[in-house]
């Protein structure tokens, strides 16, 4: 949505979006229980910013997607990035199952 190009590159906008939600579903999971939890989950957001913000925005959570979309609802492609904002949220919901599922492994 407000990456120049994004709407070219869906399918490598879906795949940034999917490895950051994982990531930082993976980062919230493993270390859950203990102290550090606000550092990883702060270190993994900026890494993932960091990484997959020139890609995709570095969304990473469909709350920060739909409120990208109404910051831009003022384009003239309103239904066409209405389509790609629940593309995009789909995406961010299979990374989190992803994350989940990676974490709930390393755990046992």
């Amino acid at each position: 949505m407000e990456v120049p190009g994004g709407l070219n590159n869906k399918i490598f906008v879906c795949i940034a979006e999917i490895i950051g939600t994982a990531f930082l579903l993976i980062a919230v999971n493993i270390s859950s229980g203990t102290g550090v939890t606000p550092m990883c989950v702060g270190f993994t957001v900026f890494a993932m910013a960091t990484i997959i913000g020139p890609i995709s925005g570095g969304h990473m959570n469909p709350a920060v997607t739909l409120g990208m979309f109404i910051k831009h609802k003022h384009e003239d492609k309103t239904f066409q990035n209405a389509i790609y904002m629940v593309i995009i949220i789909c995406s961010q919901l299979i990374g989190a199952m992803l994350g989940v599922s990676i974490a709930s492994l390393a755990a046992d």
